[in-house]
């Protein structure tokens, strides 16, 4: 039954790739956003997912205020803008690191990943807890 919703899921989905942009996060992290998917079915109606990849976080054990501030920021600083080009209609902004590139979707026990949504509050991104 997952692996039929999953597949559902995927079947809608419009996948952006990434625009090779690098962020220094407030944790001296770098990242590159892999990609934007759109038109993905969240708790609160359509999400824009931004996929960025912090091959850092293979040989760390971050600690969760940490990637919470830096997902945050990268809400707030790209993506709420970005979302109103690419998909003005989506209720949920999903922020994702991933430790290597992974396609949508997919889910690997050797590859850390780690997921924070928002919902969009004027100018700022407001925390939605899964």
């Amino acid at each position: 039954m997952t692996d039929q919703l999953s597949n559902n899921l995927l079947e809608d989905a419009t996948v952006l790739p990434g625009d090779a942009i690098s962020f220094l996060l407030p944790s001296g992290r770098e990242v590159r956003l892999m990609d934007v998917v759109l038109d993905v079915p969240s708790p609160l109606g359509r999400a824009v997912r931004f996929r960025f990849l912090s091959t850092a976080l293979a040989q760390e054990k971050p600690e969760a205020a940490a990637l919470f501030t830096d997902m945050e920021y990268l809400c707030n600083r790209y993506a709420l803008a970005k979302s109103e080009e690419v998909s003005p209609d989506a209720e949920q902004i999903v922020i994702s690191l991933s430790a290597a590139p992974l396609a949508f979707g997919q889910a690997s026990d050797d590859i850390a990943q780690y997921f924070e949504a928002f919902s969009r509050q004027g100018q700022t991104c407001e925390w939605d807890a899964f």
